[in-house]
């Protein structure tokens, strides 16, 4: 199977870090299906490598946290080099991307990125409710991507619920499913 290129836009905050540590997990149980091809940030960490990055937040949220479990940067992803917000830039190194991008960025950068062929899954807000962009979560309503289709841009854009539906949806929609009201 050939590998999709990937970006993760918004490596750096929290949601970005854990996107990067699950595809790390991913290789390393052989069930890769991307290339992490480009890494974004905000303007104070271009140029940086995600290791150095990685490293400079982990010892804030230990230095402000003293419950906080160190995680560390994987060795497969330390190099990459953090790159800006630009639409172009990460259009010509990626096919896709998942944004953990905060919602005043995303509103700009993400349909940017569909019109120039990337396929973007957002874990922002503000295309929730715009009409031809499905809210998805796979396990209870992956149907709901027949909604791309009517996007009229080259690259498609899918959100997902927030954190709270994302947990408690699946396991109300197996409960229903299997006839507990």
């Amino acid at each position: 199977m050939d590998l999709i290129r990937l970006a993760i836009l918004g490596a750096t905050g929290m949601a970005g870090r854990e996107a990067l540590l699950h595809q790390a997990y991913l290789d390393s149980i052989n069930k890769q299906y991307a290339k992490i091809t480009c890494v974004t940030a905000s303007d104070q960490s271009v140029g940086k490598s995600v290791r150095e990055v990685f490293q400079e937040k982990e010892a804030t949220l230990q230095q402000r946290y003293p419950f906080w479990k160190e995680a560390v940067c994987p060795d497969s992803l330390g190099h990459l080099t953090l790159d800006s917000l630009d639409p172009k830039l990460i259009a010509e190194k990626a096919d896709y991307a998942i944004s953990t991008l905060g919602s005043d960025i995303a509103k700009h950068i993400e349909p940017a990125l569909a019109v120039l062929g990337v396929h973007v899954f957002s874990n922002a807000s503000p295309h929730r409710w715009t009409v031809d962009v499905p809210l998805l979560i796979p396990e209870v309503n992956y149907s709901h991507l027949f909604w791309v289709d009517r996007q009229k841009t080259s690259g498609k854009l899918v959100c997902n619920p927030n954190c709270t539906p994302a947990g408690f949806v699946p396991l109300l929609n197996a409960l229903m499913r299997n006839g507990f009201q």
